[in-house]
């Protein structure tokens, strides 16, 4: 039987891991002193609500070969057990190589590891396609293929209140984030191809909003799922889809909070859709 692990990254609703019998590990949130495992120490609600309480930037730790690999062990429980380990893009983090490193423990065949190039509800969407192929009864190396070649047709729109929490991070730089700093500004940003690029900026959010719905009336794909994620901020995410519903007739199929991981890289208030 093949049995998917991923890390916490993906943000994958607990709905979604008990229908299709998902393993996941954690990665490290710090606040100065303060550890946490993500999701089993602390809730996202609760992470938000530690950025309000302290006003730092927390930093996150990437999982390990050895949080893998004992995964990895509790789910080889039958000879013909197999393991799919979907991990956050490797260009963000190290936990693919951590992946990696775990896999060669065991005998060859038995784990394999995917780079999904993805963040957030993205990873989960992968997800999603690899549990219904294996319900369907394809093997791995056919799941491997479906899954790479469809992480590498996704990207993902951001709009975000202040581009701090990247710049600490070290994902872009100072004179970059001066531009989300100035008062009312929304920072517009793709992902794609494992990479953040800058998109614009947007006076308010009304404006943000037009662009994120002009952006998805562009770039549609009916073949993926429509998208939307949010840090902090559901009532501006709901707003979103009922406008994009309204105004493009399309149904956003999947709204969830982004998690700490992503979280403490963009921040409190942001929004994201891909589509």
């Amino acid at each position: 039987m093949i049995k998917i692990l991923l890390d916490t990254a993906s943000d994958m609703p607990l709905e979604l891991r008990e229908r299709y019998g998902i393993k996941w590990v954690p990665f490290g949130i710090s606040f100065d002193d303060e550890f946490y495992y993500d999701q089993i120490d602390i809730t996202s609600e609760e992470f938000y609500a530690k950025i309000a309480e302290k006003g730092i930037i927390p930093k996150t730790s990437q999982v390990t070969r050895e949080q893998f690999a004992e995964a990895i062990r509790e789910m080889l429980v039958n000879e013909d057990d197999q393991v799919l380990v979907i991990t956050l893009a490797s260009s963000l983090s190290g936990t693919y190589n951590e992946a990696v490193k775990a896999m060669e423990e065991f005998e060859p065949g038995k784990v394999k590891v995917i780079d999904s190039r993805q963040v957030t509800l993205l990873i989960t969407d992968l997800v999603i396609e690899a549990a219904e192929m294996i319900e369907k009864g394809a093997d791995l190396e056919e799941i491997i293929n479906v899954v790479e070649a469809k992480s590498n047709k996704r990207e993902a729109f951001f709009m975000l209140d202040t581009l701090e929490y990247l710049r600490k991070g070290g994902r872009i730089s100072f004179a970059q984030s001066v531009i989300g700093g100035i008062l009312n500004i929304k920072a517009l940003l793709i992902y794609k191809d494992g990479k953040i690029l800058p998109y614009g900026k947007a006076k308010g959010k009304k404006q943000a909003i037009k662009e994120m719905v002009e952006y998805v009336r562009k770039n549609r794909n009916k073949d993926n799922r429509l998208i939307l994620v949010h840090a902090a901020n559901k009532e501006l995410v709901m707003e979103i889809a009922a406008i994009i519903e309204k105004e493009l007739g399309e149904k956003v199929e999947m709204i969830s909070e982004i998690g700490a991981v992503i979280g403490a890289h963009v921040g409190p208030g942001t929004v994201a859709v891909s589509c």
